[in-house]
């Protein structure tokens, strides 16, 4: 019985913190950007993001990429980067750009969860 009440008031607060449930609808998010990022071959772009992105695109531990598949340009001060990705999960403080240099690429979904790739505008020449 404590199980089964653990469980329903585990989904109905669903929340992006990893000791809910809702965790997974993050880690999803998360996920999908990262294929996108690896199906679109951007290992070699300038990308800034959180620390927790950051550690999945340059390292295989947490096994969102394979070992051949690492990210190499990530959180690069001496560079502009050319992709920002953000998350619901992960606070806005590392970004010093202005965001209207920038348009969305992708969005991915889930429940109340979400990560986004931006890409820096082109300037007209």
């Amino acid at each position: 019985m404590l199980a089964i009440v653990s469980l329903t008031q585990g989904l109905a607060k669903s929340c992006s913190s990893d000791c809910s449930l809702g965790y997974a609808d993050a880690v999803r998010t998360q996920m999908s950007a990262i294929n996108y990022c690896v199906n679109m071959g951007w290992q070699n772009k300038s990308i800034k993001t959180g620390f927790l992105m950051s550690k999945n695109l340059t390292s295989h531990y947490p096994r969102y990429v394979k070992q051949d598949q690492l990210f190499f340009a990530v959180n690069e001060t001496n560079s502009t980067p050319e992709l920002i990705i953000v998350s619901s999960i992960e606070p806005k403080t590392y970004l010093t750009e202005n965001l209207d240099d920038f348009h969305s690429v992708q969005r991915f979904e889930s429940r109340n969860e979400w990560c986004e790739i931006l890409a820096k505008n082109q300037k007209d020449k």
